[in-house]
């Protein structure tokens, strides 16, 4: 029998993405780095792990990333200095489609986000499939090609 989540969907995936999706996953948290891993699996993607912001811009000047998904509470730093950084390294940075991955402890409205440089808020807990329409959204909007052929929802 075969695995329901595998690393290919050939009646979803895209095929209009010639490689892996790369995606950057900036979370400290073991359990939420094993959540967002397997939901890049769903996708056939690439899952480039950071600990943290610092981390995480080291990574995105030395890889091409398609995505990222800032988690914003670190603890050396937060996601706000790490998006700021990327978003000041050129035109890959001020292009890349860069997720707010929150608690929204704050409260803030996504508006407010958007506000600041991000392409969305994904409020926690992570469940895959809400995760990959975020995902997907955010591709669209910053004018890759999506995810999938068929719609996630």
């Amino acid at each position: 029998m075969r695995p329901i989540a595998g690393p290919a969907h050939p009646t979803h995936a895209n095929p209009m993405r010639t490689r892996a999706m790369r995606i950057l996953c900036v979370e400290e948290e073991p359990l939420q780095r094993k959540l967002l891993g397997a939901c890049i699996e769903l996708i056939a993607g690439e899952p480039l792990f950071a600990a943290s912001g610092r981390e995480a811009v080291a990574i995105f000047r030395e890889h091409a990333v398609d995505l990222i998904l800032l988690d914003m509470n670190q603890p050396a730093g937060d996601g706000f200095s790490a998006l700021n950084e990327i978003r000041h390294l050129g035109l890959r940075g001020q292009q890349v489609p860069v997720l707010a991955v929150s608690d929204n402890i704050t409260g803030l409205p996504e508006s407010a986000y958007r506000k600041l440089g991000f392409s969305a808020l994904y409020v926690k807990p992570v469940e895959p499939y809400r995760l990959l329409d975020r995902m997907d959204a955010s591709l669209i909007a910053a004018g890759q090609p999506p995810l999938f052929r068929v719609p996630v929802g």
